[in-house]
């Protein structure tokens, strides 16, 4: 399996009294976001099944992975890799200051399956 990449001249700069310099990097090539009602009637074509069954399936992974995935597992991707809900929190040095709050950023891990 293969990605579509692009390079892209970009201005790098590491400060703001930086002026920088322009360096080639390369990106995934991005397009439009893909409709589940698209991707459903494509499944179900390749498939050979109904769209509605296709329809029940997708659904009922959908509640899976997010239950899975909430309570901390990393679920498989099918051809692709893994996923993991992730997060980067603040340090504190007393255990009653944990909170919500002290989380800077949530995100997504994916681990790509390489063939």
């Amino acid at each position: 399996m293969a990605i579509k990449i692009k390079t892209v001249e970009r201005k790098l700069k590491f400060s703001k009294t930086d002026e920088g310099e322009y360096r080639y990097v390369m990106l995934p090539e991005m397009y439009s976001a893909l409709g589940q009602e698209k991707v459903i009637r494509e499944a179900a074509l390749r498939s050979g099944v109904s769209q509605g069954v296709m329809q029940t399936c997708w659904d009922a992974a959908g509640e899976v992975i997010k239950a899975w995935a909430t309570e901390g597992h990393s679920v498989a991707l099918p051809g692709l890799g893994t996923m993991r809900f992730g997060l980067s929190a603040q340090s504190v040095a007393d255990v009653n200051k944990v909170k919500s709050d002290i989380i800077r950023t949530r995100r997504i891990v994916f681990t790509p399956t390489w063939t």
